[in-house]
C-alpha cells in the first residue's frame, strides 16, 4: 500500500511540475535532445578511421603497420554530414566560390600517336624543385572526367605533397582544362594508351625518380585499367584511386535514377560546355552522325547521352553499354602487380557501395580497399572551414610503400 501511494505521489509531482513548463521550455528541451542525437550521429556514425579490406601479405602487413595515416580518424565538416552535401560543396569550390589556391604551372603539350593531344601541368614549387634528387618521389595525378588544374582536389593534393617535399604533376584528358583538341576524341574510361604515353614522357624527364599515380574518379578507373593490363610491366611503383567508379555499367543505371538523375545531368552540362569549346575540331563527326555539332549538343542531356553519341563510337565500341561493360576497371583488379590503395566513401552519391571491390581486394594481395561512412564524391571535407582530408592517407600510403621498397632493397 505504501509503495502504491509513493508511486501515486511521484506521478502527481511530475504532473504538477509539467504544468509549470512553458512552450519555450518544451522547445528548448527538444532542441537539446536533437543536438544530443546529432552529436551521437556525428561522433559515432559519421566519424572514425578508414575500414581496410585486404589480404594478408608482407606488403600489406608492412603498410598497415607503418602507415599511421590510414588509422587516423576522419571527422567530416559538421554541416556536411552526408554524401550529397559533401559532393555539392565540392562543386561549389570547383566553381571558385571559395578556392584559396594560387598555384602556378608550366604546361607541356604532348602529341599522341593517333594525332591527338593531351596536356601535362607541372606545378611550380621552387623549394621542392631545388631539393629534387635521384630517388625523390613524383606523384602523377590523373584528373576526373571534366577535371583540371583549377579543381580543389588537384590543388589540395599538390599543396599537401609539396609540404612533405614531393613533386607532383597533373595529366589532363584530351580537350580538358583548356587543352587544344586536335582530333574529334575526348576522354574514355578505358583508353589506357594516353595514360601510358604520358607516364613515358614523365619517366623520360625524371628517369631516376620513382613514379606513383593518384587517379580521381574516372581518372582512377583509367589508371586501374592501365595498371591491371600492364601487370609486371607497369612503370609505376604504386597507385591510389580516389572514388573509382569501378563498374561503369551498373553505376550508369544507378546514377540515372538517384536524385532524379541530378548528377548525370550535371555531368552532361559540363560535357555540353566542353563540346562547344571545340566545335570546329568536332566538325569531321557531322558526316557520320548526320547532323551538326550544335544539334548534337542540344541532344546531350546527360553523360550517358554524350557517351552514346560521342565516346563509344569514337573509341570503337558497338554501343554505349558495350563501352561501359568493357571499360569497367573492376575487371582488371586481378592483374594489378603493384601496391594499390582504393579510397571510397560509402555515402558517395555517384559510386554505390555494391560496386566496390571487396572480394577482389581480398584475393589480390597487392591491393587494399579503404572505406569510410562519410566523404561524398571527391569531397572528404573536414573542419569548420573545410579542407580536404583524403590527401593525408593518400600521401601517407605512398610514402610507406616507398619505405617498403627501400627496406627491401637494403636486405
Amino acid at each position: 500500500m505504501d509503495l502504491c501511494q509513493s508511486f501515486c505521489s511521484l506521478f502527481d509531482f511530475l504532473l504538477s511540475a509539467l504544468s509549470f513548463l512553458t512552450r519555450g521550455h518544451v522547445l528548448l528541451a527538444l532542441f537539446l535532445a536533437s543536438l544530443a542525437l546529432w552529436y551521437v550521429y556525428y561522433r559515432f556514425v559519421k566519424s572514425g578511421p578508414l575500414t581496410l579490406t585486404y589480404s594478408r601479405s608482407p606488403l600489406n602487413d608492412f603498410i598497415v603497420s607503418n602507415a599511421s595515416e590510414l588509422r587516423k580518424v576522419y571527422t567530416p565538416t559538421p554541416y556536411l554530414l552526408n554524401g550529397d552535401l559533401q559532393t555539392v560543396f565540392f562543386e561549389l569550390k570547383r566553381k571558385m566560390i571559395y578556392c584559396p589556391f594560387t598555384i602556378k604551372y608550366d604546361r607541356q603539350l604532348l602529341k599522341l600517336k593517333d594525332g591527338g593531344q593531351l596536356s601535362i601541368d607541372w606545378p611550380i614549387f621552387p623549394e621542392v624543385d631545388r631539393n629534387m634528387k635521384p630517388g625523390s618521389l613524383i606523384i602523377v595525378i590523373v584528373s576526373a572526367m571534366t577535371g583540371g588544374r583549377n579543381d580543389v582536389y588537384v590543388n589540395s593534393l599538390m599543396e599537401d605533397a609539396a609540404k612533405r617535399g614531393h613533386k607532383t604533376v597533373l595529366v589532363n584528358h584530351r580537350g580538358g582544362s583548356k587543352t587544344p583538341l586536335l582530333t574529334p576524341k575526348f576522354y574514355c574510361g578505358a583508353n589506357i594508351g594516353d595514360t601510358g604515353q604520358a607516364l613515358e614522357v614523365i619517366r623520360q624527364r625524371y628517369p631516376e625518380n620513382p613514379l606513383y599515380a593518384v587517379g580521381m574518379s574516372l581518372g582512377a578507373n583509367i589508371v586501374t585499367n592501365y595498371v591491371g593490363e600492364e601487370k609486371e610491366n607497369c612503370p609505376l611503383k604504386g597507385f591510389v584511386g580516389i572514388c573509382n567508379p569501378f563498374d561503369l555499367f551498373t553505376l550508369d543505371r544507378y546514377v540515372s535514377k538517384y536524385r532524379g538523375g541530378y548528377y548525370q545531368r550535371q555531368l552532361g552540362f559540363y560535357l555540353r560546355h566542353l563540346m562547344m569549346k571545340h566545335v570546329e575540331e568536332l566538325r569531321p563527326l557531322e558526316k557520320r552522325l548526320g547532323r551538326s555539332i550544335e544539334e548534337i549538343n542540344k541532344e546531350v542531356k546527360t553523360y550517358h547521352d554524350f557517351d552514346k553519341i560521342m565516346t563509344a563510337p569514337s573509341f570503337g565500341y558497338l554501343t554505349v553499354d558495350d563501352y561501359y561493360r568493357k571499360g569497367s576497371s573492376i575487371l582488371k583488379i586481378d592483374g594489378i602487380r603493384i601496391p594499390t590503395l582504393f579510397i571510397s566513401p560509402l555515402d558517395d552519391p555517384m559510386v554505390v557501395k555494391d560496386v566496390l571491390p571487396f572480394d577482389e581486394c581480398l584475393v589480390n594481395k597487392n591491393t587494399i580497399l579503404a572505406t569510410h561512412p562519410s566523404g561524398g564524391h571527391l569531397g572528404f571535407f573536414t573542419g569548420i572551414r573545410p579542407r580536404q582530408w583524403f590527401t593525408e592517407p593518400t600521401i601517407g600510403y605512398i610514402e610507406t610503400v616507398d619505405k617498403y621498397y627501400k627496406n627491401k632493397a637494403e636486405k
